[in-house]
């Protein structure tokens, strides 16, 4: 592959060695070279990868896949924390596959054959008599297993104070064993810091504390970039098993593509582009040729993406995930739906006509 390039800047050669260790050949150096470096080396560690010995086993965890330092550090946390009774608050952006963290803890322990609830709190009636009912209901059903309450930022000013008074409860006794009917483990997801979300009105300061104790932050996967291979192959067995489709390779220019991408939603965009991929390929590899139009036409530049084209990215997964809900899309978002509509305006969104279900889930 050819790529043209144009720099003033001296460091033009360490650029040059780049694109040469990636199998690149340079014509001509054209724009800044600081920016473009950066992506080449991300490029040059994508493909590094994926041409190792396709026999080597995928580092993956209950599901969780990646050969990263940082998703190492996340398998020893959940390893760390799988039998023991402290509740434990997962942390990480849209998409990075908080449930699925949430998931693998329940299955690395002895918790593995009892039961995985997600408890929806909205569920139950306002006030603290239907909530902290509707709590010890789960409990009994989730009995020694685990239950899990997503977006604990978007629980109101009540099902906080119910949720908080649960855990008061279900502190060890002091000879170290659990209260009575209260074994369940509770996990609980976040897209934002507890600092934050405390210093913002939207959590109470004693349910911060009650979740401090064990927190486990999920990379975003521009943060990872070296685990794409990896995911990418885990996606397409995935996706070969469920549609029936007979697609044995990924091109490497697919590769170099996404890894000029910022993936502003994480595991999440990955899926449903290579989902995307495998409707709309023929043969039996995903070229270039088989990306989504818009994936492949803002996705053209070395360059990082500008940040109002992350925001808008961010908002069209965010939308689509909520089903063009709006309600549930700010609350998502954590912005009021005046302000959803000013960002749809502004970055020019339609409703599709209809929305089509999806293979991957979120």
């Amino acid at each position: 592959m050819m790529i043209l390039l144009r720099t003033q800047e001296s460091d033009i050669i360490r650029l040059r060695n780049l694109l040469a260790q990636a199998g690149y050949q340079v014509v001509e150096s054209i724009g800044h070279p600081k920016v473009a470096a950066g992506a080449v080396e991300s490029i040059r560690r994508i493909l590094d990868v994926s041409r190792r010995d396709a026999v080597e086993d995928v580092p993956a965890f209950q599901g969780l896949v990646g050969r990263s330092s940082r998703m190492r550090e996340v398998f020893s946390r959940l390893r760390a924390l799988a039998d023991r009774d402290d509740s434990v608050l997962i942390g990480g952006e849209t998409g990075v596959g908080k449930t699925v963290a949430a998931r693998a803890l329940h299955l690395a322990g002895q918790r593995a054959p009892r039961p995985f609830l997600t408890l929806n709190l909205t569920n139950y009636s306002e006030g603290m008599i239907g909530i902290a009912e509707g709590i010890r209901e789960e409990v009994r059903r989730a009995g020694n297993g685990t239950i899990l309450i997503e977006y604990i930022e978007e629980l109101s000013p009540s099902a906080q104070l119910g949720l908080s008074e649960w855990l008061e409860k279900s502190r060890p006794l002091p000879d170290g064993s659990a209260a009575k009917d209260l074994r369940a483990r509770l996990v609980a997801t976040t897209r934002r810091d507890l600092h934050s979300l405390v210093s913002e009105g939207r959590l109470g300061q004693t349910l911060a504390e009650q979740f401090s104790v064990a927190v486990v932050q999920l990379p975003a996967l521009r943060n990872r970039i070296e685990d794409l291979p990896l995911l990418v192959e885990h996606f397409r067995q995935r996706l070969c098993d469920q549609t029936g489709r007979k697609i044995e390779r990924i091109a490497e220019d697919v590769l170099a593509r996404f890894a000029g991408h910022n993936w502003p939603g994480n595991i999440r965009e990955l899926g449903q582009i290579l989902e995307q991929c495998f409707f709309s390929c023929t043969g039996r590899e995903i070229t270039c040729d088989c990306l989504p139009e818009r994936f492949s036409r803002r996705s053209r530049s070395l360059s990082a993406f500008s940040q109002p084209d992350s925001r808008r990215q961010e908002l069209i997964q965010v939308l689509d995930w909520a089903g063009w809900n709006k309600a549930k899309a700010a609350r998502r978002l954590g912005i009021s739906r005046e302000t959803l509509y000013r960002r749809i305006r502004r970055y020019g969104l339609v409703e599709p006509v209809e929305h089509a279900p999806s293979l991957v889930p979120g």
